[in-house]
């Protein structure tokens, strides 16, 4: 089984060997990891842009995902850009990222005991074209105590990650179960980008 697992995998990214170069726009260590473990060849560019909250969590990625995708596409007009931007939603708002830990505690408490979305929205840039598509996920966290969210913060970092926490670092401390794909909670929906870009 694992050999045909292997063989498809490279029948699968085969599909892909005449794509133009890729530029990941974005520093997230995540979604980097992502693009790495699918086996494809990127490089990253930061995009310099000012990321806006809108009147929708859905408004919001694909308007931050859009214009990261462009604004480096601006600089790189032959290579096949890739943006993303993702966004924690709990009852219609927006949990970004917290300024400080206090803030990052509060967060969790707001998340303690039940299920909230994760929004990913990606946008491709190639020729002055956009291919822009998202993807819901729902996470259903446990009932958290203070301790078990300073046990938390003691091993992960929140400062950098959308709602205070991530799904690859730990999640048996405060993640119950999840619907949807993994990778999409991580920051790239990495399933459906492939399904994109085999129309390209």
């Amino acid at each position: 089984m694992l050999i045909l697992s292997q063989i498809y995998e490279a029948e699968l990214m085969s599909n892909f060997s005449n794509l133009p170069l890729i530029i990941l726009a974005s520093q997230s260590p995540r979604r980097k990891k992502i693009l790495e473990q699918a086996g494809f060849s990127f490089k990253t560019v930061v995009p310099d842009t000012e990321e806006k909250t809108l009147a929708t969590a859905s408004e919001t990625v694909s308007r931050n995902a859009r214009i990261k995708a462009n604004t480096v596409a601006k600089d790189y007009p032959d290579h096949l850009v890739i943006a993303a931007d993702t966004v924690v939603s709990l009852d219609e708002k927006i949990l970004e990222k917290p300024k400080d830990l206090n803030e990052a505690k509060q967060m969790l408490k707001q998340l303690s005991g039940r299920s909230h979305q994760v929004i990913s929205a990606v946008s491709i840039s190639l020729q002055s074209q956009n291919i822009d598509f998202s993807e819901t996920s729902e996470v259903f966290f446990n009932d958290l105590t203070s301790k078990t969210i300073d046990t938390y913060f003691s091993k992960v970092d929140p400062l950098d990650k959308a709602g205070a926490y991530n799904i690859d670092e730990h999640k048996e401390l405060i993640i119950d179960h999840f619907t949807g794909e993994y990778e999409n909670i991580m920051g790239l929906p990495i399933t459906i980008l492939k399904e994109n870009l085999k129309k390209i």
